[in-house]
């Protein structure tokens, strides 16, 4: 995982899928007034205008994992799920409907970690309530998480050589091994998938003096090819 760098204020400059979306809003916002059921519109979340624009803006890989897949085949994922909440094994709470259409929640990730994910969202045990309608990151929310569009991941989520010389993802953090944990990222199928470029890692480090500085954001597990440059370099 990488920190991903875009700006919403510039995407959908025609505003064709935002008044779309804020007719979304607005059916939510009488569904919340009248106690009556949400009901989200897929289809806004469907539409290649917003799926090229996130897809393009991870550089083509999955939000979290990094692994490279087709935008047709990625899932339209909310950091913070939009229909419930869950905080815990036992404790559930309601989703944060008022941002289901909000650019600043969405992102692009693979069917396995956004299957993974799915409404999971444990806040720390310090952290502040957030009523509908407000903004988490004004409130100070403190989730367990790591949020790619909000934070750098590299300053929780590293790999470390085995004496095996394959490598493996590690937290640097109690929230970079929660990551770890709840999006599987340390699976053996993505383990398979990162061993060759693992491997160019290795070589990399050993033929050239580049840094972790090097490494551009659209190669392919970005986080564990600098990760290797680091290990020997004098800018980490």
């Amino acid at each position: 995982m990488i920190k991903i760098q875009r700006n919403d204020v510039e995407f959908d400059a025609s505003g064709d899928w935002r008044a779309v979306a804020a007719v979304g809003m607005s059916t939510l916002e009488a569904a919340s007034r009248d106690g009556t059921p949400m009901d989200f519109d897929d289809a806004i979340y469907t539409d290649p205008r917003l799926k090229d624009y996130l897809w393009g803006s991870q550089h083509y890989k999955c939000c979290y994992c990094e692994k490279p897949v087709g935008v047709k085949f990625q899932h339209v994922e909310h950091f913070r799920p939009k229909a419930r909440a869950r905080r815990s094994k036992v404790i559930t709470t309601e989703g944060y409907w008022w941002l289901a259409y909000d650019v600043s929640n969405l992102l692009l990730s693979c069917p396995e970690c956004n299957n993974y994910k799915r409404d999971w969202f444990p806040l720390e045990e310090n952290s502040p309530s957030v009523a509908p309608g407000e903004d988490p990151l004004s409130v100070g929310e403190l989730p367990t998480l790591i949020d790619p569009l909000r934070e750098d991941p590299e300053n929780h989520l590293m790999f470390v050589e085995l004496p095996s010389g394959q490598w493996r993802i590690a937290g640097r953090t109690q929230r970079g091994w929660t990551t770890i944990d709840t999006l599987h990222l340390d699976s053996d199928a993505l383990d398979k998938q990162r061993q060759s470029v693992g491997r160019g890692a290795s070589r990399r480090r050993r033929t050239t003096l580049d840094g972790p500085e090097d490494v551009e954001p659209d190669v392919h597990f970005a986080n564990l090819v600098r990760s290797a440059l680091r290990a020997t370099s004098v800018n980490p």
